[in-house]
């Protein structure tokens, strides 16, 4: 599978890369959400993993955009969030806006594999949290 991760944070880039190479999956990442449609062009993925919270252009707006111009790509949103209730909150925030599973940080590697294998075999509109 070709996925794009998407994080201002560059350690939770690295190992979200890091542990799904190792699964076999293709990475392509970015580090602000402004350079997600850039990624899309030309490129053939089947999964966007996105942080909520980035100073550019967060990650609820992402969503909105991959919504509108690519209803058929599966989307996990990530968050650590200011407070716990930030975190929940945008999380929920994530899955109105059309995240197909969300994950809360710090990410957990079998947590991270569950997800993303759900997601990409379940029929689209079935939703996963691991809020």
């Amino acid at each position: 599978m070709r996925i794009l991760v998407v994080d201002d944070d560059t350690v939770t880039v690295s190992m979200l890369e890091a542990l799904l190479q190792e699964e076999g999956h293709e990475v392509v990442t970015a580090f602000d959400g402004r350079d997600v449609l850039g990624c899309l062009q030309g490129n053939s993925l089947d999964l966007v993993i996105t942080d909520i919270f980035m100073p550019e252009q967060d990650g609820l707006v992402t969503i909105a955009r991959l919504r509108e111009e690519f209803p058929q790509l599966r989307v996990v949103a990530i968050s650590g969030g200011a407070s716990a209730l930030g975190k929940v909150d945008a999380l929920r925030a994530a899955q109105l806006m059309g995240a197909d599973a969300v994950l809360a940080k710090p990410l957990q590697a079998e947590q991270v594999l569950r997800v993303v294998n759900a997601v990409s075999s379940a029929e689209k509109g079935t939703s996963f949290s691991g809020i």
